[in-house]
């Protein structure tokens, strides 16, 4: 890790850069969920207000996931395991 690096003891920069380590895990758990919620959407009644709601909900989760992988991949953070 890039910022891991820049830290010269080895013991600390471990200890200060886990938030990053844990913000990539809880963003690919993320995306699993979201990759879950299509087949929920799909199968959600087509009547009444619920669906849209969840479509909308679904784009929002999206577009701010893509922003967080856009600005960790330019801090040099790889994401695919």
């Amino acid at each position: 890790m890039v910022l891991a690096k820049a830290v010269t003891d080895h013991d600390s920069a471990n200890q200060e850069t886990k938030f990053v380590q844990d913000a990539v895990t809880q963003l690919l758990k993320a995306r699993h969920v979201l990759k879950c919620s299509y087949v929920y959407g799909y199968y959600l009644e087509e009547t009444g207000y619920k669906k849209p709601i969840f479509e909308f909900m679904q784009v929002v989760f999206s577009l701010c996931m893509a922003c967080i992988s856009v600005i960790s991949q330019l801090c040099g953070f790889s994401l695919i395991i």
